[in-house]
C-alpha cells in the first residue's frame, strides 16, 4: 500500500514538472533565438528528470569591430587601410611607388688649387697717395709732348650754337668743340681708353658735357707711329670764353697738360 502510494506521488510530481516545463517554453521561448544569438542551458526547477532548457543569451556589448572601410565588401572585418594611389600617369599595374629623377646638372667639385688674384695686393694694405702734376699751360696753338712720348695737339676750337643732346638730361645750350689730337712717337702701343679733356671757362668753371654729335671721344689703342683724334663738346657762356682752358689727361702715371687761349 505504502510502494502504490510513493509511486503514484513521484507521477504526479513529473506531471507537475512537466507542466512547468510546457510553460515556461511556452513564456520564453514561443519566438525562437535571433540569427546569431548565443543559447544558454536553463535548469528546470523542480525537475527530477534533469531535462535542462536553453533560452538565448543577449550580448550587451557592443561590436569591436571597426566600420568598414568606405568601398570595402559587405560585411569585411578588416579595418580601414589606406591604400596608395598610383603615380599620376602612370599606367595600371605598374609600381606607383615615387622614384626620385637624378639630376640633370652635376655640380662642379670645389676647386682645390688656389687662384692668385689678378693684381698684387690687398686690401689691408695702404696705398700710397699720389698728387696729379700738371704741365706749365701752353698756348692754345702749341704742341705739348707727355712723358711717354705721345703729343697732344688741338687741332680745331669752334662754336656750336646748339648742340645735339646725347642723354635725357643734357640741355642744348651754346657751346663749344674741341678737337685733340694725339701722336704716338714710340714703337710700342698706347692705350687711350683713359683720355679724359676737360674744358674750363674764363672763371674756371667747368663746361657742360654734351654727349651728342659731333661728340666723338678718343678711345681703343694708338699703335706706334699712328694718330687719332677725338671731339668733345662742352657748353659754355659766350661772355665766359677769353680764354679757356683746354685739360687734357693722357692717363694716371702721365701729368696733366694744359691748354689756354681765347676762341678765334
Amino acid at each position: 500500500m505504502i510502494a502504490h502510494s510513493s509511486k503514484s506521488q513521484l507521477g504526479s510530481i513529473r506531471i507537475r514538472a512537466s507542466l512547468l516545463l510546457v510553460a515556461l517554453l511556452a513564456l520564453n521561448g514561443c519566438s525562437g533565438p535571433s540569427a546569431g544569438e548565443e543559447l544558454s542551458p536553463v535548469s528546470t526547477v523542480g525537475a527530477s528528470s534533469g531535462t535542462k532548457t536553453l533560452t538565448p543569451k543577449s550580448d550587451d556589448t557592443a561590436s569591436d569591430n571597426p566600420t568598414p572601410t568606405e568601398g570595402a565588401p559587405a560585411g569585411s572585418d578588416n579595418p580601414a587601410s589606406v591604400t596608395p594611389s598610383a603615380t599620376e600617369g602612370a599606367p595600371a599595374g605598374s609600381d606607383n611607388t615615387a622614384t626620385a629623377a637624378p639630376s640633370a646638372v652635376e655640380e662642379a667639385p670645389p676647386a682645390s688649387t688656389p687662384v692668385p688674384p689678378p693684381t698684387p695686393g690687398s686690401i689691408h694694405e695702404t696705398v700710397e697717395s699720389r698728387t696729379s702734376e700738371t704741365k706749365d699751360p701752353v698756348g692754345i696753338e702749341d704742341k705739348v709732348t707727355f712723358d711717354q712720348q705721345v703729343t697732344a695737339e688741338i687741332t680745331e676750337l669752334r662754336e656750336i650754337e646748339k648742340p645735339l643732346a646725347g642723354m635725357p638730361n643734357e640741355v642744348p645750350e651754346p657751346a663749344v668743340a674741341i678737337t685733340v689730337k694725339l701722336t704716338n712717337v714710340t714703337a710700342d702701343a698706347v692705350a687711350l681708353d683713359a683720355v679724359v679733356v676737360e674744358v674750363l671757362d674764363s672763371a674756371e668753371a667747368p663746361g657742360g658735357r654734351m654727349t651728342g654729335d659731333p661728340y666723338d671721344p678718343l678711345s681703343g689703342t694708338l699703335a706706334a707711329g699712328r694718330t687719332a683724334s677725338g671731339t668733345y663738346v662742352y657748353t659754355m657762356d659766350k661772355d665766359r670764353r677769353d680764354p679757356i682752358s683746354v685739360v687734357v689727361t693722357l692717363n694716371a702715371d702721365e701729368p696733366v697738360v694744359l691748354f689756354q687761349g681765347p676762341i678765334r
